[in-house]
């Protein structure tokens, strides 16, 4: 009986020791640890810019478009970095991009609302795992703010939210 026990515990014990080590880290960045002070990443693959828009989305931070440093140029370009192995990755974007537009992200898919100064807006999608953008088209009447929550992105739309 005291056999059967002992045997028992070990075997709990040696599958919570494997899940535990099986659990940490698993999803978490190769780079982030715990500092007592800031700590300086990799050079980005970009000019120096002013006003770009930025969005976090799986184990990617997106660093897109913005302004040239210094002059008043729209740039549209941008930079991917993997949280999982400390890497840029260059991105091309169909449009230039600031701070003015909004972007959210969930599922592996960022949505971004590109504002334009007289015209409507247009809505882009783009997808992480493929690294292609997509102009979005049938969305509802005039939809602003975009914003995600679980695996949904929301808008608002006049007095309703779709």
């Amino acid at each position: 009986m005291v056999r059967r026990i002992l045997a028992r515990v070990v075997v709990t014990l040696a599958v919570a020791v494997a899940g535990a080590a099986f659990m940490s880290g698993s999803d978490q960045p190769v780079t982030a640890r715990p500092y007592p002070s800031w700590q300086e990443l990799a050079r980005p693959p970009l000019s120096p810019r002013t006003h770009a828009l930025g969005v976090h989305v799986g184990h990617l931070v997106l660093v897109l478009g913005g302004v040239e440093r210094g002059g008043p140029r729209l740039l549209g370009d941008g930079a991917a970095y993997d949280l999982s192995t400390g890497v840029w990755h260059r991105l091309r974007l169909p449009m230039a991009v600031t701070d003015r537009d909004q972007a959210t992200a969930t599922g592996g898919v960022v949505v971004l609302r590109h504002a334009l100064t007289g015209r409507p807006a247009t809505w882009w999608r783009y997808d992480v795992r493929l690294g292609t953008w997509t102009r979005m088209t049938h969305l509802p009447r005039r939809p602003v703010a975009p914003s995600a929550f679980g695996s949904e992105v929301y808008a608002l739309s006049g007095r309703r939210v779709v």
